[in-house]
């Protein structure tokens, strides 16, 4: 490369800004209990986020509704949506991947041995009850949360009152998870809520 485009090439990449993450170095921080995740990227332009998770064998994520498209890789493991796939759904396995559109609602996701998956989604999730009530939303805001004030403590408070909430049906347990409001979730403040519920 001559000295001029390298130089031209050096003013112009000056107005941009590269992400570079060591994930291997990165701590997993508990997303769900036996759910871990790392954080690549948030970003408040689009809305979008994109993770790793590591899902241990068992636990599930619960009902949830996506309020953006989301698109995954499975790194390893198995991953069952809506029951998987003997039961109508989708069995997605190592190497797999998958798109997620826009408003489609999946059940309990669950996670039959061992997985890691890249995982990106362009919107919100809500999580939801039986009765399509909201209980839980989680945006780009939240899961930049544990990485700022609140830390991973407060994050996994967070998300063990969301499944016991969508899991149990507890009304309690969902006023209290989501008392930020689901109209404020394009506001200043995260809608990953005050998780002040005395019962976890």
């Amino acid at each position: 490369m001559t000295s001029d485009k390298a130089q031209g090439d050096a003013l112009n990449n000056q107005r941009f800004k590269d992400i570079y993450i060591h994930a291997s170095q990165e701590p997993w921080i508990q997303f769900y209990p036996g759910i871990g995740f790392k954080l690549l990227r948030a970003t408040q332009e689009t809305g979008h986020r994109t993770v790793l998770l590591n899902c241990a064998k068992g636990p599930s994520i619960p009902r949830h509704e996506h309020l953006g498209a989301g698109e995954y890789y499975v790194i390893s493991g198995k991953m069952e949506v809506r029951g998987g796939a003997e039961n109508g759904g989708i069995t997605a396995i190592t190497g797999d991947y998958g798109y997620e559109p826009n408003g489609v609602i999946h059940d309990m996701t669950n996670f039959p041995e061992d997985t890691v998956i890249y995982f990106t989604n362009f919107g919100p999730i809500r999580y939801i009850d039986d009765d399509n009530n909201t209980v839980g939303f989680l945006d780009w805001q939240g899961v930049l949360r544990p990485r700022k004030n609140e830390g991973p403590q407060q994050f996994n408070r967070c998300t063990a009152l969301a499944v016991r909430s969508a899991i149990q049906g507890d009304r309690h347990a969902n006023r209290a998870f989501f008392n930020v409001g689901f109209a404020n979730r394009y506001g200043d403040r995260a809608c990953v809520p005050n998780c002040g519920s005395p019962n976890l």
